[in-house]
């Protein structure tokens, strides 16, 4: 976005909409995650996650009734999606990344894990690859189980010392 005009009017639609969420205004889903609700916008919802998307598009029943509950999702790692969602934000640490990244996966919410991957990888040693590797790989994250892999046979020698 070079345009500083185009710019200014994407971070004013993202307050307005942050502040409409805040104050509940003209939401028009609730995701409940560990029975928390998060009041949202399935337009916002649907534009950073096509796992969204499909949900609100293809007339799900569960959909129609305005709730939807998120089982596999904590309550924590939504609250840090949705401000990504609505404030550009995803303040990441140690203590939040697997869930956020979990989270960010399942839902489709492709920026935000890629945000986590980078994090991840950027923080990867000898001492989290091997862990990394098998949560990765567990997940799905095929790409980031790679690079988890590819450190580990770099470092193979000084891993082998923890032994």
């Amino acid at each position: 976005m070079d345009d500083p005009v185009l710019a200014e009017h994407g971070v004013l639609l993202l307050r307005q909409l942050e502040k409409m969420r805040a104050a509940q205004e003209l939401t028009d889903v609730l995701l409940l995650a560990e029975g928390v609700p998060f009041h949202c916008h399935k337009v916002v919802l649907s534009a950073f996650s096509p796992y969204f998307e499909a949900m609100f598009t293809c007339g799900l029943k569960e959909t129609r009734g305005g709730e939807v509950p998120l089982r596999d999702t904590p309550a924590q790692s939504l609250k840090l999606l949705l401000d990504y969602m609505y404030r550009a934000e995803l303040p990441l640490s140690n203590n939040n990344i697997q869930g956020v990244a979990s989270a960010a996966f399942l839902l489709h919410v492709d920026g935000a894990f890629r945000l986590c991957q980078g994090h991840m990888e950027a923080s990867m040693d000898p001492s989290n690859c091997v862990g990394l590797y098998h949560w990765a790989r567990d997940l799905g994250a095929i790409s980031l189980a790679n690079c988890a892999l590819r450190f580990l046979c770099q470092h193979f020698a000084q891993l082998s010392s923890y032994a």
